[in-house]
């Protein structure tokens, strides 16, 4: 996890959170999955719903927060 942390000056930043539910116990993602990739550059232009047919992966709930830099 990486809390927030929008640039000063930016304006509002929204945040999504995405829970789903694991197609079963045993679930896991490999190590060498674009996913599992911690640069932001990695990951930029992730997209979630690809993400979960990929492994077969339930919505099951969202949420989000506005977040703002200090300004």
């Amino acid at each position: 996890y990486y809390p927030p942390a929008p640039p000063r000056d930016t304006g509002p930043h929204r945040y999504v959170f995405l829970l789903y539910q694991e197609p079963n116990v045993d679930f896991v993602i490999p190590a060498h999955a674009h996913e599992c990739k911690r640069g932001a550059k990695d990951r930029a232009k992730w997209n979630a719903a690809s993400f979960a047919d990929k492994y077969g992966l339930k919505l099951v709930g969202v949420n989000y927060v506005v977040v703002r830099g200090d300004e």
